[in-house]
């Protein structure tokens, strides 16, 4: 679960550092991370 945690915080990093205008990939990749089933 942390790893999964900091794996997402690396992810947050990475789209904050590309200033994202597409919220739609940013939620899309969100529910790809949520629903992993590696937690």
């Amino acid at each position: 679960m942390l790893a999964s945690w900091l794996n997402w915080q690396r992810i947050l990093n990475f789209y904050s550092s590309r200033n994202l205008a597409s919220d739609e990939l940013f939620f899309t990749s969100f529910i790809k991370f949520a629903t992993a089933p590696d937690f």
